[in-house]
């Protein structure tokens, strides 16, 4: 330290900054692409980030100091993932290697239908979809070789406005959940999000 004028002047050393990356188990080629997960992660530095993955499912974000550590959880499925110190100059990066679930769109309307698009679940399997309302049908889907599945899955067009969870259920994979809003379909403008099912 060094004293002048009656001041005290503490010399610090520079902020050892680092990054923090965070991946989803990658996508089948042959299965249709989710929108891009929302991760969020939570540090012991008493900090919450909220980040949008790339394309790939990545995520990652720089500035944190040297030793943070910091668990991510992908809210669509409340997975967690806790990650390593991270080092100063390098990254800590970890895999969600766990099944889970996403609905797009995530909003939408009795009678319209949106795109369940799940990963990480068991290969060549069949996989459950239902939602947390009990009179509400069930979808079945099945794997691909990598544990993706894609599937179309209805709105019933008899629900009322509200949250709803879709469950995926399988085999030897814990019970995976994903959110949806039903809105009323008086707020459904032309052209909007998810596509109105007609027999």
């Amino acid at each position: 330290m060094t004293r002048r004028s009656g001041v005290l002047l503490a010399m610090l050393p520079p902020l050892a900054v680092a990054s923090v990356a965070i991946a989803s188990p990658s996508p089948s080629p042959s299965s249709t692409a989710a929108a891009a997960p929302t991760y969020v992660l939570t540090c012991d530095n008493g900090q919450t980030y909220d980040l949008t993955a790339a394309g790939d499912g990545s995520a990652t974000i720089s500035g944190l100091p040297a030793g943070t550590v910091c668990t991510a959880t992908l809210p669509a499925s409340k997975s967690t993932l806790s990650l390593p110190p991270v080092p100063a100059g390098g990254v800590a990066a970890g895999i969600f290697d766990g099944p889970y679930l996403q609905l797009s769109p995530s909003v939408g309307y009795p009678g319209f239908t949106t795109q369940a698009i799940g990963q990480g679940f068991p290969p060549n399997s069949t996989v459950t979809l239902t939602w947390n309302v009990a009179h509400d049908p069930t979808t079945v889907a099945q794997t691909d070789a990598t544990g993706a599945f894609s599937s179309v899955v209805l709105v019933p067009a008899g629900d009322v406005a509200g949250r709803r969870s879709l469950h995926a259920t399988s085999a030897d994979a814990p019970v995976v959940r994903a959110k949806y809003l039903v809105q009323p379909r008086s707020f459904a403008p032309a052209g909007d999000s998810g596509q109105e099912f007609r027999q």
